[in-house]
């Protein structure tokens, strides 16, 4: 045999692998795609799935030739399905050190970078180290990761926590709380939402120059991340981690984040 008729056997092998645990994905060992709702990454616009994070499972799922269902839930209940069931790949989460030893980081969508933010009427408020957060009260979405970092850092007892981050916008503008660390990028778009509801609704509208950031949180481990359950099958596992170096390569990755910071 020669070396053109070898390498060809052994890529028509590696695909009739693939396309054998491909086969068992869809019949065997089910996935179940979970997110919430988190503009810009993770949103429904008329019924369909989209957001920055949403086109890059998308991408995913075309690159292996897949069509699961994406399906949306408050995040309290999407990240608990991802802790204790099988096969559920979870996103967007943020990839910090203590939850690498609870779910497979499939690859990061994005930087993960977030501030404490104010209104800049608030002049009384003046945050300079991690202590001086203690005096105020602080909103939080239940079960998020900056949830369960503020705790750490011993800050519990100022927590309030909501369902959505749309509620601590609203807390915040109307002094219902102090303070809310939040990606910039997350709390624009939101605003933008909102007051285009509002012009129906006759709602007040949020002005996003009234915000000004204090103190930046202080960030741990890796970026917004796709990722599985602990105790997913290392095959799934890989064959996702291998596709999203995949489309990373072919720069389809880079061109959804373009897309959405532009």
């Amino acid at each position: 045999m020669n070396k053109s008729c070898s390498q060809a056997l052994n890529k028509l092998c590696i695909l009739a692998c693939f396309m054998t645990v491909l086969a068992s994905l869809s019949v065997a060992s089910p996935i179940k795609i979970v997110t919430t709702d988190f503009p810009p990454y993770s949103y429904l616009i008329d019924g369909n799935p989209s957001g920055m994070a949403t086109e890059v499972v998308l991408a995913i799922l075309k690159d292996l030739g897949m069509n699961t269902k994406i399906e949306y839930y408050p995040w309290a209940r999407a990240y608990k399905m991802a802790t204790y069931e099988k096969n559920i790949l979870i996103y967007t989460l943020a990839g910090t050190p203590q939850r690498e030893n609870i779910f497979h980081f499939i690859g990061e969508i994005s930087t993960r970078v977030s501030y404490f933010l104010k209104l800049k009427s608030r002049k009384d408020i003046k945050i300079e180290s991690v202590n001086d957060l203690k005096q105020y009260s602080i909103g939080v979405v239940r079960d998020y990761a900056t949830d369960k970092q503020l705790i750490t850092m011993g800050l519990e007892n100022n927590l309030q926590r909501v369902g959505n981050d749309i509620q601590n916008i609203a807390k915040l503008f109307m002094g219902r709380i102090d303070l809310f660390p939040i990606d910039e990028l997350i709390v624009a778009y939101h605003i933008r939402l909102h007051n285009k509801g509002a012009r129906k609704t006759k709602q007040a509208y949020f002005e996003f120059t009234k915000l000004e950031k204090v103190f930046k949180l202080p960030n741990q481990g890796q970026g917004r991340m796709l990722a599985f359950s602990f105790n997913t099958s290392p095959e799934i596992v890989k064959i996702f981690k291998d596709s999203f170096q995949r489309i990373k390569r072919k720069g389809i990755i880079e061109s959804i984040r373009n897309k959405y910071l532009h």
